[in-house]
């Protein structure tokens, strides 16, 4: 094999398989899927949104991501509330940062109950 064809194969090789890798890995999932896939987590799996902010998470991947208020029925244990807001990747079924209550979320808002992180089923 010549020197050229070495370089080619091997550009091919990185490239080529690393683009290939992003488009297979990493499909998006729109905001309503995200919205109603943690609706269900907590008892509503048809929340409306109520506003949705796309983004990146920080660092170096820069991964697709929302950051989400819903508004619905929704329950854990006894307690119920109306919103949940939340940040949340747009390409895996990952949630953190939730906030839940009876009003809109503001920087003052008072938090009924709080998590983390929401695992998120993933179909």
């Amino acid at each position: 094999m010549t020197r050229f064809a070495v370089a080619v194969f091997l550009l091919a090789a990185v490239f080529g398989g690393y683009h290939v890798y992003q488009r297979v890995a990493s499909p998006l999932m729109s905001a309503q899927t995200v919205a109603d896939r943690v609706g269900a987590v907590y008892g509503d799996a048809h929340p409306r949104i109520v506003r949705v902010i796309s983004d990146v998470t920080d660092g170096p991947t820069n991964e697709p991501m929302f950051l989400l208020t819903i508004r619905g029925h929704f329950h854990k244990g006894g307690r119920t509330a109306r919103y949940l807001a939340f940040s949340a990747l747009a390409n895996r079924p990952y949630a953190w940062g939730l906030w839940v209550g009876n009003t809109l979320p503001s920087h003052t808002a008072h938090r009924s109950w709080f998590a983390f992180t929401v695992s998120l089923p993933s179909h």
